[in-house]
């Protein structure tokens, strides 16, 4: 950007409109709102298998705790999910 004599707030509304994202400013800081869809999201995978058997387990249901967010194994017994956090926990059932 090539800018010279702009007001900052207008120069904060053309970057952030275009992202989606809202912005304040408080005291002397910039204060970044972002929507939860820009928020890195972190691929989590694995397989389900039997405790006793270590077969692979189809159709296990693995859902974010707390969420209604999930998949389910497939014929492997291999799921892959979306986490926001590695705070998260998977509910296996």
């Amino acid at each position: 950007m090539n800018l010279k004599d702009e007001n900052i707030y207008e120069i904060l509304d053309d970057i952030f409109v275009s992202l989606n994202v809202s912005y304040k400013v408080l005291e002397n800081n910039l204060i970044i709102i972002a929507p939860k869809s820009l928020i890195q999201q972190m691929k989590v995978s694995g397989t389900v298998t039997d405790a006793k058997t270590g077969e692979p387990i189809i159709g296990a249901n693995v859902i974010i705790e707390n969420t209604t967010i999930g998949t389910a194994t497939d014929i492997n017994g291999k799921f892959s999910i979306d986490v926001a956090s590695s705070a998260s926990t998977l509910v296996i059932s």
